[in-house]
């Protein structure tokens, strides 16, 4: 890691290396407008910070997603494991939440429930031999309008909606295992389920108003506050 105050040069660069079989090492060098990846063999690349909210993913919640960066380059994703302060580094920079990032995490969560929610319908519906299922019918309306009013109108509680219909879901598929015999199946999509509901309410949370990131300040406070955090990290 190397700092240097010139404003011709980084605000602070790092060696990471990519989680890949031949983990290729890659020098990651944040300016305050931002970041650029390379290494030996391919890049520049450069990611601005109004793109980070499409192009980056931060993932340190999960049992095998610990510290990892995903960066979209081009037609490619790239993971990157960091060191702690690497990763406190990549986050101070990145910053608080903002609207923009509720757009595209809302957009990231609820994009692919649509068909799911058609698929309820369809389910529903007395084809066939089938009875008429109001339930099913309810449920999958329920998700194909959460995910319509959540990109019409971006709010954090469509995450909460989200994770509280697939704790409905979960419930539904415990009271199954408990009366209908054990299934490795259904026991795989309770695990799942919990995980979506987990997930659903983590991203609620971090979307709560003292969380999110205030009216954008000059570019002289912000850069003052990103050397403020990494040198009380640095001397922490």
């Amino acid at each position: 890691m190397s700092t240097d105050p010139d404003e011709d040069n980084p605000l602070v660069w790092y060696e990471i290396t990519e989680t890949s079989p031949a983990a290729t090492k890659w020098t990651l060098s944040l300016y305050l407008d931002y970041f650029r990846l390379e290494t030996r063999d391919d890049g520049p690349y450069e990611v601005d910070r109004a793109d980070v909210p499409e192009k980056v993913q931060t993932f340190d919640q999960g049992l095998f997603l610990r510290r990892v960066v995903a960066v979209k380059l081009a037609k490619k994703k790239l993971l990157f494991r960091l060191e702690p302060v690497v990763f406190a580094a990549v986050q101070a920079w990145i910053g608080p939440p903002t609207a923009e990032h509720l757009k595209v995490a809302l957009k990231r969560r609820l994009g692919w429930v649509t068909p799911l929610g058609l698929l309820f319908v369809l389910a529903a519906l007395p084809i066939g031999d089938r009875d008429w299922e109001p339930v099913s019918l309810a449920l999958g309306l329920g998700l194909i309008l959460t995910a319509r009013f959540a990109k019409l109108w971006p709010h954090r509680v469509f995450f909460a909606i989200d994770a509280l219909w697939f704790a409905g879901l979960a419930a539904n598929s415990v009271w199954l295992l408990a009366h209908d015999g054990w299934s490795w199946l259904r026991a795989g999509l309770l695990v799942l389920q919990v995980l979506l509901v987990r997930s659903g309410f983590r991203e609620y949370r971090r979307f709560a108003p003292g969380r999110m990131a205030p009216v954008p300040a000059d570019n002289e406070d912000v850069e003052a506050d990103l050397r403020d955090e990494w040198d009380r990290r640095e001397r922490g």
